[in-house]
């Protein structure tokens, strides 16, 4: 399917972590704009609109949940556009070549935490966050982690690999990750023996 409509790349060269790969398929598509929409994401309206921010610099979202960066508004990558060739995307995957930090998505919010220009932040329903709930209307519905991991597999009538957390807060403006509240809540999969 890939080869009839797209391009495969090959990014087989070391890396500590898979997602460092992300600025490197993003600067090595051969296309005018690029999109990078992470595994885990599910597409659930058409995303043309956003090729138009991508225009405007690097397209992403807010991820008011990241406690792994200290710099006051992070962004999502899980979502990410571009114009080919921008000098972001570049500087990105360079710092990814030698970093000590967690994930891809930490080394971006690095390099733009001093300077935003260049970042084009787009509405949330561009990529919707797991934590967030559900959302009928998110054009990218992001399923992070383990627990939406196990949503994917509940879609694709799989078995969850174990039992789903909800780590929730509220979405006010202002309100900061660590006033995250952990809530269990029970497993809507039948769980097998």
């Amino acid at each position: 399917w890939c080869l009839q409509h797209g391009k495969l790349l090959d990014l087989t060269f070391n890396a500590s972590k898979t997602w460092f790969k992300k600025p490197f398929a993003m600067l090595a598509s051969p296309f005018k704009s690029v999109v990078w929409i992470d595994l885990d994401c599910e597409i659930r309206k058409p995303i043309d609109k956003i090729f138009e921010y991508a225009a405007n610099g690097v397209a992403v979202t807010l991820d008011p949940h990241n406690r792994w960066c200290k710099n006051g508004h992070v962004v999502a990558t899980g979502v990410v556009a571009a114009e080919n060739g921008n000098k972001l995307i570049l500087e990105w995957a360079k710092q990814c070549l030698n970093t000590k930090l967690r994930g891809d998505q930490e080394v971006f919010n690095g390099i733009i935490s001093s300077n935003r220009g260049g970042v084009v932040v787009m509405p949330p329903e561009f990529q919707w966050l797991r934590l967030d709930g559900d959302n009928p209307n998110a054009v990218i519905m992001h399923w992070t982690g383990e627990q939406g991991r196990n949503i994917i597999r509940g879609k694709m009538g799989l078995k969850p690999k174990c039992k789903p957390v909800v780590y929730t807060h509220s979405v006010r403006p202002g309100v900061r990750p660590e006033t995250c509240i952990k809530l269990h809540i029970k497993n809507r999969f039948t769980r097998q023996k």
